[in-house]
């Protein structure tokens, strides 16, 4: 009997399958991708009469754009900027150019703040979301512990993420959640006889 009440207790504790943390491993915080000051003005001279608060061209606002690429949504305006740069379309052909020299190092200093950026934004900084086993693991979890088939279909759909259904962000779990986990583990251990 001590035996089964001790697996009670560790079988939701096998239900969440890691526990978060919030620092990276370095222990500093990643540094966040910019655009240096200095290429403001390139901005301001060519880019905000058409970009600016006053009606701006095309629904994009250059003079908002925040420096630090610290969200993706800025990430994404300023791969536009990097973009119509690159293809000739901005400036306009009929406004004045920036310099050859000043619109190249314009465009290095941006694309590698997209760069970094995109490393950034895409690392979790260590993070590691808390999340449940999915149907398959749990149906494996309970045939490797106690020996027991359970049909595993009442729990929650498993999200599929780019062909993986075990991503931790898409195995949240709710409180209704682990009683179905409890629930699935008490008729396993009915089904061997253990309870």
């Amino acid at each position: 009997m001590q035996s089964i009440s001790r697996l009670l207790v560790v079988l939701p504790a096998v239900v969440l399958a890691t526990v978060p943390t919030l620092v990276p491993a370095s222990g500093r915080a990643a540094p966040v991708a910019a655009m240096p000051r200095e290429h403001r003005g390139l901005l301001e001279r060519h880019c905000i009469k058409c970009h600016g608060a006053d009606e701006p061209g095309g629904n994009f606002r250059i003079d908002e754009l925040p420096l630090e690429l610290s969200d993706v949504r800025t990430a994404e305006r300023w791969q536009k900027v990097l973009d119509a740069l690159n293809a000739g379309e901005m400036p306009p052909a009929e406004e004045p150019q920036p310099e050859p020299v000043a619109k190249a190092d314009f465009l290095d200093a941006l694309a590698k703040a997209i760069v970094a950026a995109r490393k950034s934004l895409a690392d979790q900084h260590g993070t590691i979301h808390m999340r449940r086993l999915n149907q398959r693991e749990y149906k494996n979890t309970l045939r490797s512990l106690l020996g027991a088939d359970v049909d595993v279909s009442q729990l929650p759909l498993d999200t599929d993420t780019g062909g993986f259904d075990t991503v931790g962000v898409n195995l949240f779990m709710s409180a209704n959640q682990v009683e179905q986990y409890e629930s699935l583990a008490r008729e396993a251990l009915e089904e061997t006889g253990l309870e």
